[in-house]
């Protein structure tokens, strides 16, 4: 009798709880406000900060929206509080953008065309099309691949393209492996090419050209002139330079007159005499070597080169 009322209670347990569960799973999620939303701590957008942060941005807001499970009719206006100078400028005026019934789908279409030039777009496809892995790592080359495809998706809409063009970007003596190996879709090549990369020694970056059109191990011609091993015009103008150092550093400065070529002890001025030949006995205008009549009212000689000058200190003093 005891036994037969436990179990009819716990019959009735049963019954009570499997009600209740139904109703648990069908509450509706809680729907966020524009606070919620701030609380995600979304970034601020000025309008000149370029299409990729643009791309970056607006990509962002909609997964903080998602977050925030702010209602349709909330999410143009809360991402619009987070537009400043030229974005706050273009959300006052664009008369669309006015409507309080405005979709985000429709604000997305408005914004990319707006911050999205078709001239930035089309460099952003090239330098897709241009990109190879260069001294980038496997995972350093797929992130920029992924970046760079965004704008390029109709390159990479069918996802053979997609693997062909990441494959075929790959330095040659990953994408041999690659190959060889059978990977077919783009998560087992990637997987595939870091395993490679990580199994080849270590090498320096500077052995490949960090730039877009870098073709795998590509090697720069041989050149065969005599000029191959000729220094630079700019490493002679350097070493002209540092010679031009050497030289004022052994060239003395006269204290007196302040010409370099000789000292002090010697300056023709100083004593008085020829500026031209060193004789005490006339001046320049009276001098035979300076090629002047004598009493003629001639400019003087130029004076004798820093070498010359030099040259006869070291004979008189030698």
């Amino acid at each position: 009798m005891k036994e037969g009322m436990e179990n009819a209670h716990k019959l009735a347990m049963a019954a009570f709880e499997s009600r209740e569960a139904p109703q648990s799973e069908s509450r509706p999620a809680k729907v966020g406000d524009i606070e919620s939303f701030k609380k995600q701590g979304p970034r601020p957008f000025k309008g000149t900060e370029g299409i990729i942060y643009a791309d970056e941005w607006l990509d962002s807001m909609e997964r903080l929206l998602s977050v925030a499970r702010l209602p349709e009719d909330l999410k143009t206006e809360a991402v619009g509080l987070q537009l400043q100078d030229v974005a706050s400028i273009w959300y006052r005026n664009e008369p669309r953008l006015q409507d309080k019934q405005l979709d985000w789908d429709t604000f997305k279409k408005l914004f990319r065309r707006k911050f999205f030039p078709t001239s930035e777009m089309r460099d952003m496809e090239r330098q897709f099309q241009d990109l190879k892995q260069g001294s980038m790592t496997v995972s350093e080359y797929a992130a920029e691949f992924g970046r760079l495809s965004r704008f390029a998706k109709n390159l990479v809409a069918d996802p053979k393209d997609r693997v062909e063009r990441f494959r075929y970007g790959l330095r040659e003596e990953i994408r041999t492996h690659v190959i060889a190996g059978g990977a077919k879709t783009y998560e087992r090549i990637l997987i595939r090419a870091q395993d490679v990369e990580k199994s080849q020694p270590s090498r320096s970056k500077r052995e490949y050209p960090r730039n877009s059109n870098y073709q795998g191990n590509q090697k720069k011609p041989h050149v065969s002139n005599n000029n191959s091993n000729r220094p630079s015009h700019q490493q002679h103008h350097h070493q002209a330079r540092n010679n031009d150092r050497v030289h004022q550093k052994q060239i003395p400065i006269c204290d007196y007159c302040k010409r370099p070529g000789h000292q002090s002890d010697i300056c023709r001025k100083r004593l008085g005499h020829c500026l031209v030949c060193g004789s005490a006995t006339h001046q320049v205008k009276d001098c035979p070597k300076s090629g002047h009549r004598p009493g003629t009212n001639q400019q003087k000689a130029p004076l004798p080169t820093q070498q010359q000058q030099f040259g006869q200190h070291q004979q008189k003093t030698g």
